[in-house]
């Protein structure tokens, strides 16, 4: 199915509106999708209820919707284009991301002229009575294909995939898209955020024993063995465990694995715990927050309690 003929039959079959992501097609056209007329010339026009506009950017020849920028003309261009024939439209949506319009320090002149060329395009509304029409039969998508996979075949697979795990299941074209190495990508960056903020002591003295590449390597190791949690803790809980079982051999490593798991037990429990350390643990701890080993420590058995 094409893109537009797939969005139709789900809105058809389903009896709903559609919100129409301008941006996000245009991102689809970029990436070697179907262009946005084409998807827009199969969509049943007043089943379109809300229109969303965003800007992006390129991410290694590859174009993200990222909400990160003023929206591009062509995209802004075809919403005049298009919007006399929303005889349904109820709301446009400009998408700025609040994170790029901090850093990006955009000028707020140009902010204000985006949203005027918006309040302007909203004025080019349709004056038509509101209707829902019916697709007609012929374009309601009726599979002769046995063979494709279900709907938890494909989920399964994209999954293992994204998180770079093995999959069992194959899908035609899916390892030749270029959107499953940038999800990749973003998964491994957050991963490895969630394990440098969750375990941040540990992370920084394995970044000063072995070196980051060694760092990162181990952190990919550990990725293709395990994967994702959804929460920080949980994610730290694995990462420490594989860590310990890696048998390292980086001084004081377990020890203060052990320190910051159980200073989460402590907000998650309201309960102190002790943790155990073959030396005067503060100098270790101290030296780790300057980002430097520790040296001329004491070595002796010591037991610290972590409180509420």
């Amino acid at each position: 199915m094409t893109d537009g003929s797939f969005f139709a039959a789900v809105a058809e079959t389903a009896d709903c509106g559609i919100l129409l992501d301008l941006h996000n097609l245009w991102c689809n056209e970029q990436n070697g999708r179907s262009s946005m007329r084409q998807v827009i010339a199969e969509l049943t026009r007043d089943r379109i209820w809300e229109l969303h506009l965003a800007g992006g950017q390129s991410w290694q020849g590859y174009w993200l919707d990222a909400h990160s920028g003023i929206v591009p003309t062509p995209v802004m261009e075809l919403a005049a284009e298009i919007i006399p024939s929303l005889p349904n439209l109820k709301a446009i949506f400009f998408e700025l991301s609040e994170n790029h319009l901090q850093t990006k320090h955009f000028p707020v002149d140009l902010l204000l002229k985006q949203v005027q060329q918006i309040q302007q395009l909203w004025n080019l509304r349709s004056n038509k009575t509101p209707e829902i029409s019916k697709l007609s039969s012929s374009k309601v998508f009726k599979s002769q294909d046995g063979a494709l996979p279900s709907v938890s075949e494909w989920e399964e697979a994209l999954g293992c995939l994204t998180a770079n795990q093995p999959t069992n299941i194959e899908l035609k074209n899916i390892n030749s898209d270029r959107g499953i190495e940038i999800l990749q990508h973003l998964v491994s960056a957050m991963r490895g955020g969630t394990a440098v903020d969750a375990l941040k002591l540990s992370s920084r003295l394995l970044m000063l024993s072995l070196g980051k590449a060694n760092f990162r390597q181990l952190l990919a190791k550990f990725w293709q063995t395990t994967p994702p949690e959804i929460f920080a803790t949980e994610e730290a809980k694995n990462l420490a465990n594989y860590l310990k079982l890696n048998n390292l051999n980086v001084p004081y490593l377990d020890e203060l694995l052990d320190f910051e798991l159980a200073g989460y037990q402590v907000l998650i429990e309201g309960s102190p715990q002790k943790v155990k350390f073959s030396c005067e643990p503060m100098s270790l701890l101290n030296a780790l927050k300057e980002n430097r080993l520790p040296e001329n420590i004491i070595q002796q058995e010591f037991e610290i309690v972590l409180n509420p």
